[in-house]
């Protein structure tokens, strides 16, 4: 039993340290230089930097709407042509070129190629709730977006999404727009 005591006290001690790590006023959570940035009646939910150019920076809200800074944040302007109105915006994100933003709404996938004045949807038909999204770098043209209720999907095309399946991990080819299921033991029925 005495060796044993030893080592609760080294690990108490380290648990100690830890956890002083993240006092309000000390570790990760000092407040370092935090100063706002505007928007401050809006819920934002997804942000995203032009790895291009990091003084602009858009915010999307959950109440559908996109912010355009083009001053590091000082000052903002809505761009929300295109979007829908009535749908949270739950990620903004870059292709791999950084030349194309994508917005995933509870309404489907959008995307501008003009630095967020205008939006198109991408995503065709289906109740796409699209809550991630992901690119591949060694393939460029290859997007995974996660949804709310039916999984994850893959296209490498971009432009080709499916219009109706149930669950799991849906995949297609760039130039095949048939979707195939590809876990179907993630499937309840």
């Amino acid at each position: 039993m005495r060796k044993t005591a030893p080592k609760v006290v080294l690990l108490s001690a380290i648990i100690l340290l830890f956890l002083s790590a993240c006092t309000s006023n000390s570790g990760i959570f000092a407040g370092g230089n935090w100063q706002s940035s505007g928007l401050p009646h809006q819920h934002i939910r997804a942000l995203a930097v032009d790895f291009n150019n990091p003084q602009v920076i858009y915010a999307a809200s959950s109440q559908g709407k996109n912010f355009t800074s083009n001053d590091g944040g000082q000052h903002w302007i809505e761009r929300s042509s295109g979007l829908p109105t009535d749908s949270s915006i739950n990620v903004l994100s870059f292709d791999t070129t950084g030349k194309k933003l994508y917005a995933a709404t509870g309404a489907g996938l959008f995307v501008s190629t003009d630095a967020a004045l205008h939006w198109n949807k991408v995503a065709a038909r289906g109740p796409f709730n699209f809550t991630a999204l992901a690119f591949n770098f060694r393939e460029p043209h290859t997007m995974y977006a996660g949804t709310a209720f039916q999984g994850v999907l893959r296209s490498s095309s971009l432009q080709y999404w499916p219009t109706d399946f149930h669950c799991g991990v849906l995949s297609s080819t760039r130039y095949n727009c048939t979707w195939r299921n590809q876990r179907p033991h993630l499937c309840r029925y």
